[in-house]
């Protein structure tokens, strides 16, 4: 899982004016930092390195996780647009086009609030639901999705 909220963060631009290698590696380091309260098998990390999402308790955890390191969800497990939003402003200042799409998908993902989950609070339901949102309507909003292998440091 952290891979696919690796390449959900490199889409949207998470992370303050750094650029695309540079929030790759940040949220790589975050994943495996996380992978280390929710190990997974090698069979999980290949299907997330086709952007697939494994149903598993840790691998969604390890999205819960990264996004929560963050700021995505809250607390209480819940999709925090306006934080996702205000990291976009700082990532993209420069890049309307690519602000106004971040915008716009975290305004249609948002309705991952009100989908029922089964893990209360704890935001890995949560987390693959995002994650599936945030991807797979990547490229209608103007973002590629690209295969990443880990960090291109």
């Amino acid at each position: 899982m952290y891979f696919l909220v690796i390449l959900c963060f490199c889409m949207v631009g998470a992370c303050y004016a750094r650029t695309d290698t540079e929030i790759r590696a940040w949220f790589f380091r975050q994943g495996v930092e996380c992978s280390k309260d929710h190990p997974v098998t090698v069979e999980e990390m290949k299907l997330m390195h086709q952007h697939q999402f494994p149903e598993s308790r840790n691998s969604k955890c390890i999205g819960a996780c990264v996004f929560k390191r963050a700021n995505w969800l809250d607390s209480k497990g819940m999709f925090d647009i306006e934080q996702a939003t205000a990291f976009s402003e700082k990532e993209y200042a420069d890049n309307p086009t690519k602000l106004e799409a971040g915008k716009k998908i975290f305004q249609f993902c948002k309705k991952v609030n009100d989908e029922p989950v089964t893990d209360g609070e704890d935001g890995c339901d949560r987390a693959l639901l995002l994650s599936k949102c945030l991807i797979g309507n990547a490229k209608e909003y103007g973002f590629e999705i690209v295969p990443t292998d880990g960090p291109e440091e």
